[in-house]
């Protein structure tokens, strides 16, 4: 792929098998999230999903009940058996009524919740006026968080942090619930034009 690939980096949706010559739609977006997630597989690690944030894990087996597992590599495939490390899911849960236009999201200090980013990770309304959020995080890890009302561009979050320690997950996989209350918003009001500290999310 290196060799036939031209100066500007673009990448075409095939290559042509005899001459390599780059064949068909080009600068697809999943054939760059395609490479690099080979390339990071091929350096031993699991890179994260580039899917939906709200997707549950993939079973290790399937079956008729199965709904969550640990990831396995497809050895059968060529690939290299590297452990996977662990995993925490942590389903957020909380009460908090909208009025209408409003929206809830989450926000945080791990970068599944957007390094404190307001509009980063949305919650779903489960079962009104209950809001919920499946992320995925660390083990062992100290998270802090709150819980953000969204208005038109403005964001407002609650008044104090909520805080949350993953602990353990043993198998390689373990999830959490939590059950909050929406506590009231406090004196951050965030508007349009913010970037959580990587910048890889802006508005």
């Amino acid at each position: 792929m290196e060799k036939y690939t031209p100066s500007n980096g673009s990448l075409s949706e095939q290559f042509n098998r005899t001459t390599g010559a780059q064949l068909s739609a080009y600068d697809l977006t999943w054939s760059f999230a395609s490479f690099v997630t080979a390339a990071q597989r091929r350096a031993g690690q699991f890179p994260a999903s580039w899917g939906s944030r709200a997707a549950g894990a993939l079973p290790a087996t399937c079956g008729a009940s199965s709904a969550h597992g640990s990831y396995a590599a497809a050895t059968a495939a060529g690939a290299s058996p590297v452990p996977t490390g662990c995993t925490v899911q942590v389903t957020f849960v909380v009460n908090a009524s909208t009025t209408f236009g409003q929206n809830v999201y989450m926000a945080g200090n791990a970068s599944a919740l957007g390094d404190w980013a307001p509009g980063y990770e949305p919650m779903i309304p489960i079962d009104y006026p209950l809001w919920s959020s499946i992320v995925d995080v660390a083990p062992e890890t100290h998270i802090a968080y709150k819980y953000v009302h969204q208005d038109a561009a403005s964001y407002a979050f609650e008044v104090q942090n909520r805080t949350l320690y993953t602990g353990q997950c043993g198998d390689g996989f373990r999830q959490v619930r939590t059950a909050d209350v929406w506590s009231g918003e406090g004196p951050d009001v965030v508007t349009a034009g913010f970037c959580n500290p990587d910048v890889t999310h802006c508005d």
